[in-house]
């Protein structure tokens, strides 16, 4: 006998992420960047340092984070930003610093319009009528006679976890940082982080509302399973398999966390 959980109409995530474009997806995890880059300690302390005129506390940041200059030069002060819940509030933040995390846009330039290059532009007249093959030619040619046009791209870049499509990559955030604010909500103790996994997760199999708050779809396996479970207890294999679920979540977002100070989202290791 298998129980799944119970279905709702709603979910926390208001969209399958999986039917999204690829710049839309890249966007929203740029967002959860953020929302990780606001919670590194030393980044604010650097921020509230600078915003006080502590310059004796900056330069000691400075000496221990190698990149905490640039990234207050690139990304401001993310503490003193109003919620990112509201899309103008995103879109506000985003729009002016767009071209570190991603690739701009190529458009049709009218020259009357464009009296003058806009920042990081080069004006070029392309032919029209080529082969596509032709097109890219010409254009390889133009760029090897014009290398200073080069440079690296975007500086901050969605890093590309190994088997894992960005939805899934997306949906894994999402499910850890319920995790991280749940800890934090209860105010936990790190040295007692193991009993509140294994306490979450005997609250999300018990619940099929946290089932969909998590996203998961967590079930009593087996007959005999289920019988323990209707029984007030909790199968341990099962309770120990989602315990660690539950435990590598937490674990994957306080590393995101941590490594938001070297300029660098998501973790890409195995925790």
């Amino acid at each position: 006998m298998t129980i799944r959980a119970a279905k709702s109409p709603e979910s926390e995530i208001p969209f399958e992420v999986a039917t999204l474009p690829e710049p839309a997806l890249h966007m929203l995890l740029v967002l959860e960047w953020l929302k990780c880059f606001q919670q590194n300690a030393d980044f604010k302390s650097y921020c509230d340092a600078k915003r006080n005129g502590d310059d004796e506390t900056c330069a000691a940041l400075e000496q221990v984070h190698i990149r905490i200059a640039e990234l207050y030069h690139d990304w401001g002060n993310i503490h003193i930003l109003p919620p990112m819940n509201e899309s103008n509030n995103w879109w506000n933040w985003f729009e002016p610093r767009q071209h570190l995390f991603v690739l701009p846009d190529v458009e049709i330039a009218d020259p009357i319009e464009w009296m003058a290059e806009p920042d990081g532009t080069t004006l070029i007249a392309i032919p029209n009528g080529l082969r596509k093959e032709q097109l890219l030619q010409v254009l390889t040619h133009f760029v090897s006679n014009h290398p200073d046009i080069l440079g690296d791209g975007p500086k901050y870049e969605i890093q590309r976890v190994k088997g894992e499509s960005l939805p899934d990559t997306l949906k894994r955030i999402y499910r850890a940082r319920t995790v991280y604010l749940m800890q934090a909500v209860q105010y936990v103790d790190p040295s007692t982080s193991k009993s509140f996994s294994s306490r979450a997760a005997g609250s999300v199999v018990k619940s099929p509302e946290a089932n969909r708050l998590f996203g998961f779809d967590w079930f009593i396996n087996g007959e005999v399973n289920q019988k323990l479970f209707d029984a007030g207890k909790l199968p341990s294999e099962e309770l120990k398999s989602y315990t660690k679920t539950i435990d590598n979540l937490r674990k994957s977002y306080q590393a995101c966390i941590d490594n938001t100070i070297l300029g660098v989202f998501p973790v890409t290791r195995s925790i």
